[in-house]
């Protein structure tokens, strides 16, 4: 990995704008797509499971656009190694998921009930004047079945307030939350970076299948079918063939040496 370089630095700051960016937008859609009177903690921590999505696609936004002006192809050929030309993407977007991560786990306002999603029984209703009320909630189905907000005075319920209703998380819950976000975080992008041009369609199924492991463990979790500790698994078996790629590709000759004309 050579020095870092101007080139490097914006490099990580275009790709961290990026992912800040892609999370923000995410964000506002959940914002104006919930049910409204939520806290702005709340929606953060509904948007927080999609950092590591976040940042893999900031990562091949900024690693498409490099390609289209030829920038890799120029410090391939200078000696530098793929994936050293990728590295400074990557870091951009992995900081951004990393301090997502390190705010799951210090910040009690964020909920990690969003990640592990439950199925819990809702309160009893009482049937008034042709409206259903929700005991426990507030909630207030009418007439013509809209659903309008609790009572002034009564508290919209919350994410946290209804994952208590259901299943007791697991005391491991938040730390598993924030390594999950660390390690899927730094697994996609080295990914996305170390894939090459003719096996990227491969490398985005390997992100699908990693993906739908860990909602797998997620719910299971969450349902107490298995260890919360067993949800980090598929992320982190993602990073470590990442981990072997940039070691495999660190000793093969660079494109600058292989490409070097026989002596006559």
């Amino acid at each position: 990995m050579p020095s870092l370089t101007p080139w490097d630095q914006r490099a990580i700051a275009k790709s961290a704008a990026l992912t800040s960016t892609l999370l923000v937008l995410a964000v506002l859609v959940t914002a104006v797509t919930d049910e409204g009177g939520v806290a702005w903690g709340e929606r953060v921590s509904r948007t927080a499971p999609l950092s590591p999505v976040c940042a893999a696609l900031a990562v091949a936004l900024s690693l498409s656009g490099r390609d289209r002006r030829g920038e890799g192809r120029a410090l391939e050929a200078l000696g530098r190694s793929p994936f050293a030309c990728g590295a400074g993407a990557a870091a951009g977007a992995l900081a951004v998921g990393l301090v997502v991560a390190v705010l799951l786990l210090v910040d009690a306002r964020l909920s990690v009930s969003a990640f592990f999603p439950t199925v819990h029984a809702t309160g009893p209703y009482t049937f008034d004047g042709g409206v259903f009320t929700n005991v426990r909630t507030g909630w207030r189905v009418m007439a013509d079945g809209s659903i309008a907000l609790p009572p002034a005075g009564q508290p919209a319920p919350t994410m946290a307030s209804q994952a208590s209703a259901g299943a007791v998380l697991s005391a491991y819950a938040r730390p598993c939350a924030a390594l999950l976000t660390a390690l899927a975080s730094a697994g996609f992008v080295a990914t996305v970076v170390v894939a090459r041009p003719g096996h990227r369609g491969r490398a985005v199924l390997l992100l699908l299948a990693t993906a739908g492991c860990s909602v797998f463990f997620l719910q299971a979790a969450a349902a107490g079918r298995v260890p919360v500790l067993v949800v980090p698994v598929p992320s982190t078996l993602l990073l470590l063939g990442a981990a072997w790629a940039i070691v495999r590709d660190a000793w093969q000759p660079t494109r600058a040496t292989s490409t070097r004309p026989r002596a006559r």
